[in-house]
């Protein structure tokens, strides 16, 4: 029988990008991804994004010098407040979790 912190990670191989909601299809507490964060199997991105660690770089150079830096994903799109409709918005954060 496979444990929710198995399940959990073999979600996180396949999808890429887990969101803390998409785990009740798959059966698994929400409490595993805290779990998960503390051993390291996953990295927390943002409020309800995770990852495995090291999964989202990008060609960025880090301020110290060249090479690859983690980073979020959406960090190229517009600020808060910024002159977005909500269409453009939801679309990006689609295209960024593979639903277009």
């Amino acid at each position: 029988m496979t444990t929710h912190l198995e399940n959990l990670l073999r979600v996180a191989e396949s999808k890429g990008l887990i969101r803390a909601r998409d785990l009740a299809d798959h059966g698994i507490p929400r409490q595993y991804l805290s779990i998960a964060c503390e051993r390291g199997l996953l990295e927390r991105l943002d409020r309800g994004l995770y990852a495995l660690p090291g999964a989202v770089q990008t060609e960025h150079p880090p301020q110290s010098g060249g090479g690859l830096q983690t980073r979020p994903p959406w960090s190229d799109l517009p600020a808060f407040g910024a002159s977005v409709s909500r269409h453009d918005h939801a679309k990006s954060i689609r295209s960024l979790a593979g639903n277009r």
